[in-house]
Formats: C-alpha cells, sequence, structure tokens
C-alpha cells in the first residue's frame, strides 16, 4: 500500500519540541536554533514506515506525536518488535553515530508526526562542538538500558515471567489497596513484543484472574496483589 507523508503544519515550534529531549534540552538558544533549523517535521500514516532495517542511516528522529514500533525480522520471517517510541523520545541515534545502517524497521503504530534530524549537517556541528556530545552519550546511555530491559524481557525463562516484568516497569496510579498499571499499547502489541502467542497471554491474564492477582480491563490491568506479580516477575 501506497502510503502518503506530508508535512504537518507546526501546532508547536521545532524548538520547543527539541528542548524536550535529552538531546537537545540543556542546549542555549542560540544552539537550539541551529539545530532546529537542520530538521524538518513528517508526519505519518498509521501503518507507513520511516526506515527499512539494513537501510542507509542518513537520518535520527524526535518523537512529536503518535507512536512508533520499532522492530527486526527474524529468520522465521516474523516482526519481532524490539521498542514502542512514545513522544518526547528520540530514535534511531545510534545508527547514525556508529552504525551507517539502520538496524532494525521503524514503523508508525498510530497517525503520528516525527522531527527528522539529517545525520550529516548534526555530525558536522558535532565535530565543531566536541561538549555537544555528552548530550549524545546520555541519550545513548538511556537507549542501553532500554535493550538491557529488552534482553532481561526475552530471555525470561516463561511467558508468565516476561508478562509480569514487562507490567510492573509500566506506569501506575494507586487505587485504594489495588494499582492501575496504564498499558500503552495494546495487548496484542505486548504479545508479540514479548515473543507470546496472543491467545497464551489472553490466557495468564485469565489465570492471574483467577488467583485474583491482577483484573484485566480494556485499556489497563488492575493489580490487586502487586506482591505476588513482582514474585513473578523476580522469578524469570
Amino acid at each position: 500500500m501506497n502510503m502518503i507523508t506530508m508535512t504537518a503544519p507546526p501546532s508547536t515550534s521545532l524548538e520547543s519540541s527539541l528542548a524536550s529531549t535529552p538531546i537537545f534540552g540543556a542546549m542555549e538558544p542560540v544552539e537550539l536554533r541551529l539545530f532546529a533549523s537542520m530538521a524538518r517535521r513528517r508526519t505519518l500514516v498509521k501503518g507507513e514506515i520511516i526506515f527499512s532495517e539494513n537501510a542507509p542511516a542518513d537520518a535520527f528522529y524526535i518523537m512529536e506525536r503518535g507512536r512508533v514500533r520499532l522492530y527486526r525480522t527474524g529468520h522465521d520471517g516474523h516482526a519481532h518488535v524490539i521498542h514502542h517510541v512514545a513522544p518526547g523520545q528520540s530514535f534511531a541515534e545510534a545508527a547514525v553515530f556508529g552504525m551507517a545502517r539502520f538496524p532494525a524497521t521503524a514503523e508508525a503504530a498510530d497517525n503520528s508526526t516525527v522531527i527528522v534530524i539529517p545525520a550529516a549537517p548534526f555530525l558536522k556541528r558535532l565535530r565543531e562542538r566536541p561538549d555537544l556530545y555528552e548530550r549524545v552519550i546520555i541519550s545513548l546511555s538511556m537507549w542501553m538500558h532500554t535493550l538491557l530491559d529488552r534482553v532481561n524481557e526475552l530471555t525470561a525463562g516463561s511467558a508468565a515471567g516476561r508478562l509480569a516484568h514487562y507490567l510492573v516497569r509500566q506506569p501506575a496510579t494507586n487505587a485504594g489497596s489495588a494499582v492501575i498499571i496504564q498499558l500503552q499499547i495494546p495487548k496484542r502489541e505486548i504479545a508479540a513484543r514479548l515473543s507470546i502467542a496472543p491467545e497464551t497471554l489472553s490466557r495468564i491474564l485469565h489465570d492471574w484472574e483467577e488467583l485474583k492477582i491482577i483484573i484485566s480491563r480494556p485499556k489497563g490491568i488492575e493489580v490487586l496483589d502487586l506482591a505476588r506479580l513482582e514474585r513473578i516477575a523476580d522469578n524469570i
């Protein structure tokens, strides 16, 4: 299917959006304006491919609105989800700074807007201002921690352990004696991310409901026994 890429009319300035990220957040206004002048917005429709695995890494991206799914295609032909990018996060900078090619495919999981930072002028400015490399190191360190979490998720000994490990790391709010875990992505995408069949994920949630550990809601999980869920996550 052919997708149409459009330039969105800015509701906020590029400078403001860049300033909300670890790479650009502490820069002086003059420096921020310079990087904003290099950037452009790209509006995406759900399912649109931003870049493909092994394509030349000619830019990195800031997530401004919506959600992007990063995945690799396995030998079995199935997509293995690495990460979902949320607004305010950057992605693909590691490829730009050292890999030359994108190690994964990026696909819009919703109608989205990203900011595109071309690699060549960005790297040129970094060479002129070595002090800016600190921002890059911070961003890459955050990405490293994300990948370590993914390793923990994917090397868990059981599907239940992987799911529990994922859930206890999601945003949550207190609701009396219970905890409400807010799911950032649909349950079918959580299953794909954790290499769990959707029917297996549904069965695990049903079993946990029977054990009065959780109550499954359409867009979240009400945790009745957080300590027990954490034990399942720890015993992976």
